[in-house]
């Protein structure tokens, strides 16, 4: 064998094992690759799954979530996954309540039951019956997307419906009697008159009403403004501060030197109504009166520890007589009753007499005529307000006329106090434009401190 041919033989031996060296060094590549990033893979596709299977590409929403019997509401519904299947609607059983498709038959659907829904559609109409009267149910609709018998995504929504009945709201109960006004749309009952320090007159609406909650909020009844305004008469504001309707609902009351009463079924109560009580007592003693909303606490509330207050009630001596009882022989008399300092929170009073110089500063009274005659229009005065300088006294603008009996609460604010302590005077017919039985409980007066 020639020298040339021996040295083409080992260059191709070389080759072939560089070229092997080549194939092993790809393949061990490969094989780090696999064992590297298919798991990951996997795990990626493991997720899409998960998320898929939650719901997240279904939503739904109602016109109404707060529904009365009977009433038609629409459901929506949109999904923007990528599978196919069948659409189907579910609502979870509840006591006294059916659902019904909105068409001419009415078809009634079955608790706990799927009801297909056509794929072209994204809304059906449903009526909402509830069975038995005087009642409150919640309930909650699913739209779910099947695939294959494989529930691929849903999402659900809660509604409740409110079968009101023929309900009795003023009625006797045990040993008072109870009225009740509805003040949510700044009704004006006389009895909750606000001014400012420039003596312009303001009906407030001091309900604590709150029409900003989400509506997946529970219902949270609050009682406000809770007062006596005369020996034997008692005024509370009861309000929905949650964001759902309450449903119908009770209230407890004590007897000063008696027992316990519960009032009639009151009417339910949407997110952000008020209702003002006044209860009349007879023939009792001082004492406590203790007033409880839902006190069985049959409704699910976001708050259950303002659902109770106290309020002292210094009643007629168990005589049918009570000290502000009027004379109707008597002249007219004004008497001013439960003068307080505190501040304003929105337009809710808050008694405390000691505020900061950054909080509006008020005082709220009763003026009650325990008279027997009509006391024509009057004015009031305020002496120390809680200004520095010698010209810090207020006078009011003309007061309505008051008949024998008859209260009216005034709440005045002053913006910006000064800091200070102050002996706070309020005076009623300050300019003695009514003939009065007595003048002597003309004036009253309340301490406040107002910190830096």
């Amino acid at each position: 064998m020639s020298e040339t041919t021996t040295k083409t033989s080992k260059k191709s031996i070389i080759l072939k094992s560089l070229f092997i060296v080549m194939i092993l060094a790809i393949i061990v590549l490969l094989a780090f690759a696999v064992i590297r990033f298919v798991p990951f893979l996997f795990s990626s596709f493991a997720s899409v799954g998960n998320a898929f299977k939650s719901g997240s590409d279904m939503e739904i929403r109602l016109s109404e979530n707060d529904l009365n019997s009977n009433d038609n509401f629409r459901l929506y519904w949109e999904y923007s996954g990528p599978e196919e299947g069948s659409y189907n609607l579910k609502y979870e059983c509840a006591p006294n309540l059916k659902l019904l498709v909105g068409n001419d038959e009415g078809t009634e659907l079955e608790c706990d039951r799927n009801y297909p829904l056509s794929k072209s559609d994204s809304f059906i109409d449903l009526v909402a019956v509830s069975t038995r009267e005087n009642t409150y149910t919640e309930s909650e609709i699913t739209v779910s997307i099947v695939n294959a018998e494989e529930e691929v995504a849903s999402a659900s929504e809660a509604f409740s419906i409110t079968n009101e009945g023929d309900v009795p709201i003023n009625d006797l109960s045990g040993g008072a009697t109870i009225s009740s006004q509805d003040v949510t749309d700044d009704s004006d009952d006389g009895s909750n008159n606000t001014q400012d320090n420039s003596g312009s007159n303001n009906n407030q609406n001091n309900s604590g009403t709150n029409n900003n909650v989400s509506p997946t909020v529970p219902a949270d009844l609050a009682i406000f403004n809770v007062r006596a305004i005369s020996d034997t008469r008692v005024v509370f504001d009861v309000s929905n501060i949650g964001g759902r309707s309450s449903g119908n609902w009770y209230f407890a009351y004590t007897i000063p030197g008696e027992g316990i009463e519960t009032s009639p079924l009151q009417l339910s109560l949407n997110s952000g109504d008020t209702i003002r009580y006044t209860l009349t007592y007879e023939d009792i003693e001082s004492g406590d009166s203790v007033i409880s909303v839902d006190p069985l606490n049959r409704i699910s509330e976001s708050s259950e520890n303002n659902n109770v207050v106290r309020v002292f009630v210094e009643g007629d001596g168990g005589k049918g007589s009570p000290n502000n009882n009027y004379d109707p022989d008597d002249e007219a008399d004004l008497v001013i009753e439960n003068l307080e300092a505190g501040y304003m929170s929105g337009s809710r009073f808050r008694e405390d007499d000691d505020i900061d110089d950054n909080d509006d500063a008020a005082v709220r009274f009763t003026v009650t005529n325990i008279g027997g005659e009509n006391t024509g229009r009057w004015r009031f005065s305020i002496d120390e307000t809680p200004y520095d300088g010698s010209d810090n006294d207020y006078e009011s603008g003309r007061q309505d006329s008051l008949r024998p009996g008859e209260s009216v609460e005034i709440i005045v604010e002053f913006e910006n106090p000064d800091e200070g302590n102050y002996d706070i005077e309020v005076e009623v017919d300050s300019d003695d434009d009514v003939d009065e039985e007595n003048e002597s409980n003309n004036d009253d007066s309340v301490d406040l401190r107002v910190r830096d």
